[in-house]
Order: C-alpha cells, then structure tokens, then sequence
C-alpha cells in the first residue's frame, strides 16, 4: 500500500512538472503557428485575440476616457493588458502583461507595481540564442486552474502507465536472466523457493515459527 500510494505521488509531481515543461515550450515555439491575424474581434478594434495550437494570445486595450484621462491603477495608469494563455490540452498556465506607466514614463523593472513581475513571468528574450525560442512572449508561472489540476491528472496518469510498464519489463527482464524479479538477487533460474534475499515468494518453515 505504501509503495502505491508513494507511486501515486510520483505521479502526480511528474504530471505537475511535466504541465510546466509543456506551458513553457509552447510558450517558447507556438507563436510559429500561430494564426497570421485576429481570429476574434471582441466589440471593438481594441482588442483582439490570436489562437495557435496550445496558445491564446489576448489584447484588451483601454480606451481613453472623454475628457482625456486614462485608466488609473494604485497611481499608475494603464492603456491596456497583454494575456497570453499556454499548455496542452488545457490552457494551463497564463503570463499577464499589464502596460503601466506614470508621469516617468513607462514603468519597467522594479517599478512596477507589487505583484506584476509575477503575473509578466519570465521573458524570452533572456533565454540563450542556441534555444531558438520566441523573442516575444514569456515564460509563465502563474497556473490556471482547473485546467492545471487536468492537465496535471492527465500527465499523472501517463506516467503512472510508463512507470507500470517500465516495471513489468524490469522484472521480465530480470526472470529472464534468472534473477529475482524483485529485489534481482541471482536465483540461478530456481523460482520454485522464492528468494532468500528480499522474501519474495517466500513460505516461512515451519520450524521457524
């Protein structure tokens, strides 16, 4: 029961980092598929939304108020916000990019506001040349759930098939070379006792009990 349940959770932090690695490589290289031009126009020419396998890339751009004045953030302000949604085969992972700026100009770097550089996540552009990443998107950290814990479920229950799998040819592998499938002590090909070594297939003597 113990080893199932260690298996289980093998699994699932396979699945887990397996639903990052997937986000992050579409991140990296989805944008080669993408859509040449909007596939969607939400209201108004401000905003729109790109699809590419295992990416969606959104705009929504703020319009500027009647008298002038722009949407105000905490003492920023804020003409639009920059999301794009990554992972397979939910959208499991999101980078958010809110464009900020003060009277300084556009705020960059640690003048942003608390929280941002978090929900940006980590550019591209930073990764080494011989990666041949997109030098135009980022690296998400932020999950999206449900779809994270379903990505997460699917990629566990993958590898709890590979790990079955890997195991029956292991100890297959083992019989067939006359050791224990167990533990692999050398059996010289005699099955019928169990091995001495591990127990396994083992029946206690009776003189022992």
């Amino acid at each position: 029961m113990r080893r199932l349940i260690a298996r289980l959770l093998v699994c699932l932090i396979l699945g887990a980092v397996t639903t990052v690695g997937v986000a992050w490589f579409l991140a990296m290289y989805s944008v080669r598929w993408q859509e040449p031009v909007p596939v969607d126009v939400r209201g108004t020419d401000m905003s729109s939304v790109l699809r590419s396998i295992g990416r969606l890339h959104t705009w929504d751009h703020y319009p500027h108020y009647s008298d002038g004045r722009i949407k105000s953030f905490g003492g920023f302000y804020s003409t639009g916000t920059d999301t794009r949604e990554y992972g397979w085969p939910a959208l499991a992972m999101k980078s958010r990019v809110q464009m900020y700026f003060d009277e300084r100009g556009v705020a960059s770097g640690w003048d942003l506001p608390t929280g941002e550089l978090v929900l940006r996540g980590f550019p591209t552009t930073r990764l080494p040349d011989w990666m041949g990443a997109s030098t135009n998107d980022r690296l998400p950290i932020m999950p999206v759930f449900p779809a994270f814990a379903y990505n997460t479920l699917t990629f566990a229950a993958g590898w709890f098939v590979v790990l079955l799998a890997f195991g029956a040819t292991r100890r297959a592998f083992r019989r067939q070379r006359g050791r224990c499938p167990q533990c692999a002590y050398n059996l010289r090909g005699d099955f019928t006792t169990g091995c001495p070594e591990c127990g396994w297939r083992r029946v206690p003597d009776a003189n022992e009990q």
